[in-house]
C-alpha cells in the first residue's frame, strides 16, 4: 500500500514538474521573442523618437517664450489703461478742486 501511495505521489510531483517546466519554457520563449521585438522596434523607431523628443523640447521652449511675451504684453496693456485712468482721475480731481475754490470764493472767476 505504501508503495502505490508513494508511486502516486511521485507521479503527481512528476506531472507538476513537467507542467512547471513547460510553463517556464513558454515564458522564456515569450520573453526572448519580446526582447527581440523590442530591439527591432527600438532600432526601427529610435530616430523617430529622438527627433520627436527634440521637437517637443523646441516646442516647449517656444511655448514658454510666447507665454512670457503674452504676460509682458498684458502687463503693458494694464499699465497703459491704468495711466489713462489715473489721468482722468487727476483731471476730475482738479476740476472738483477748482469748483470748490470758486464756490468757496478763493478764486474769483469771471464768466463774462
Amino acid at each position: 500500500m505504501d508503495n502505490s501511495k508513494e508511486l502516486k505521489d511521485y507521479e503527481r510531483i512528476a506531472k507538476q514538474i513537467a507542467k512547471t517546466s513547460d510553463s517556464i519554457r513558454k515564458k522564456y520563449h515569450a520573453l526572448k521573442t519580446k526582447i527581440k521585438e523590442d530591439i527591432t522596434l527600438e532600432k526601427h523607431f529610435k530616430p523617430i523618437v529622438v527627433s520627436l523628443k527634440q521637437m517637443s523640447k523646441i516646442l516647449m521652449r517656444n511655448l514658454n517664450r510666447l507665454r512670457k511675451k503674452l504676460m509682458l504684453r498684458r502687463i503693458e496693456i494694464l499699465r497703459k489703461e491704468n495711466q489713462k485712468k489715473m489721468k482722468k482721475m487727476m483731471m476730475n480731481m482738479i476740476m472738483v478742486m477748482m469748483m470748490m475754490a470758486i464756490v468757496s470764493g478763493w478764486i474769483i472767476y469771471d464768466f463774462n
